[in-house]
């Protein structure tokens, strides 16, 4: 099907209900499909293990540990797991229903693009978000009621900072959705994307730190790494949510290393680091999306 693009025909602004009506869509789609209870059952185990066995490696007893403990040992995982969920969630939600003829179908409605796009994004970002906050929000419930609410302030930040990383790279995989024609192109564009930041950025960065002369020293629990390589390494959203909550809790150490992040490190400015990961892939695809010839 072929059609001329509907970018010039649409208004300025979307209209709200319109894009809460394609949101509400593609929540029940999704809770239909149950995925999303599993991926909250997913993060309450996960909290919770960590949690219990978190103190074992120090010489502790088995039992629910502090908010710090718990997410020292969650970090790695959310920063692996939370990018995948994302990635799958929104790399057919464009490529594929356009390849399969169900766009085409959903623009015959009183819809414009812009709103169909920024639809998509809140349904799935709800999807995510009530994942992540369901099971991160009941294991943090149970941790303040056995371990006490020590910490409390930075398991929020924690949570806060995992919602910013799954949005951010839901908006990443939207992006290349749009970008791309047919829905295994997505895939395979999901699956490097989060090889790129998951291992290849690592690579890069020891790279950078070896051409820039700090020794790499692996058994001396530190690294004197310079503040530009420190801009270089946040880049990444994945560095940027651990930067955000090792501030959070003013942790120094991480992995058996410690972590001397410069002052101008912390919540604030890594939270604007992930909103633009957001802001900026979303800004494409909307782009993308209001040009294309369906």
């Amino acid at each position: 099907m072929v059609g001329a693009p509907a970018a010039a025909g649409e208004s300025a602004l979307p209209e709200f209900r319109q894009v809460l009506v394609v949101a509400k869509k593609e929540y029940m789609d999704n809770v239909r499909g149950r995925w999303m209870l599993a991926i909250s059952l997913l993060f309450v185990a996960l909290c919770l293990t960590v949690s219990a066995f978190g103190g074992v490696a120090g010489g502790g007893d088995i039992g629910l540990r502090s908010f710090e403990v718990t997410v020292v040992g969650l970090m790695s995982i959310v920063s692996t797991l939370v990018p995948i969920l994302a990635l799958m969630a929104g790399y057919a939600a464009i490529a594929g229903e356009r390849e399969q003829g169900s766009l085409q179908l959903l623009l015959t409605m009183p819809l414009t693009r812009t709103e169909v796009l920024l639809g998509k994004f809140v349904g799935l970002g709800a999807v995510l978000s009530t994942a992540v906050v369901a099971g991160l929000g009941l294991s943090g419930a149970l941790i303040a009621a056995t371990a006490g609410l020590e910490g409390w302030q930075g398991f929020l930040a924690f949570i806060g900072g995992t919602l910013l990383l799954a949005l951010a790279f839901l908006s990443v995989s939207l992006c290349f959705s749009s970008l791309v024609a047919k829905r295994s192109t997505a895939l395979g564009l999901a699956v490097f994307v989060w090889i790129f930041f998951s291992v290849i950025w690592g690579l890069i960065f020891l790279g950078l730190m070896a051409a820039s002369g700090v020794p790499l020293d692996f058994t001396g629990g530190s690294f004197d790494v310079p503040e530009w390589l420190w801009a270089v390494d946040v880049v990444n959203p994945n560095e940027a949510t651990q930067a955000l909550i090792l501030s959070a809790f003013g942790i120094n150490s991480f992995l058996g290393f410690s972590v001397s992040y410069p002052p101008w490190i912390g919540v604030g400015s890594m939270s604007a680091v992930l909103v633009t990961w957001i802001a900026a892939p979303l800004a494409v695809a909307l782009a993308r999306v209001r040009a294309l010839d369906l």
